[in-house]
């Protein structure tokens, strides 16, 4: 019996000098056990990664549909360029490069235009509007047709470059707005989601909907034998949106 007591005391001490000697193993904070171990290295560097990808998740960018305006009214396309849609950029460039260059051609003609008009009417002694008729043209005899084709090609010249005014300041206002837009609706699934789904269903043939609800003996069934609680196998499809 003091054996035993004995053994269970050397037992219980062992136990509680374990820690010790566990700790004991360590020297400056390296566990002996697993110095050569490459774990602690790959868990830190895991640890990095994923705070790097964390950082440069989209869907963590919350932009600000009042900074995405500012940014596109102070600079074209910067509202884009906020939102993080660059593919944007080449529609809004493009649009502009175009308006711009529909506006100096009509801007060429409508002046040619313009001072041959001019030195028509004035009696001008330049005669450039003799560049805009055939050779041997008798100018006296057809003077009033002359002055209303150059009036109204000059006209004509003058609106379609006030209309790519127009619609250069109607690109700028559309990239603000989209800009405002997409900021808002950053976040928000446009993706298609438009399935067809066929699948076997119980279909009921009764002849009466389930907002009817009254005592069966209120309603008389004359021929419908069990029509009412019949049911039939069939197809059914939906769409989903």
């Amino acid at each position: 019996m003091r054996k035993l007591f004995t053994i269970l005391v050397l037992f219980i001490l062992n136990l509680c000098c374990w820690p010790s000697v566990m700790n004991a193993q360590t020297v400056e904070g390296e566990d002996l056990y697993f110095v050569n171990d490459s774990l602690p290295l790959i868990v830190k560097e895991y640890d990095k990664q994923s705070e790097e990808i964390t950082m440069d998740n989209p869907s963590d960018f919350a932009p600000d549909p009042n900074k995405a305006v500012w940014f596109a009214a102070i600079f074209p396309g910067g509202g884009q360029i906020y939102n993080r849609k660059y593919w944007k950029l080449p529609i809004i460039y493009g649009g502009f490069m175009g308006l711009t260059y529909g506006y100096s051609w009509n801007q060429r003609y409508y002046k040619g235009y313009s001072n041959a008009y001019r030195d028509l009417v004035e009696n001008n002694p330049n005669k450039s509007y003799l560049d805009y008729v055939r050779p041997g043209f008798d100018v006296e005899a057809n003077r009033r047709w002359l002055e209303n084709a150059l009036k109204n090609r000059k006209n004509s010249y003058r609106r379609n470059r006030d209309l790519c005014v127009i619609s250069m300041i109607g690109v700028y206002l559309v990239a603000m707005v989209d800009a405002y837009v997409d900021a808002s609706l950053y976040h928000f699934d446009i993706s298609p989601d438009i399935s067809m789904r066929v699948e076997p269903a119980v279909i009921s043939t009764s002849p009466f909907s389930s907002n009817f609800s009254a005592d069966a003996t209120s309603v008389p069934l004359i021929g419908t034998g069990n029509m009412q609680n019949s049911q039939g196998v069939g197809l059914q499809w939906s769409i989903k949106f």
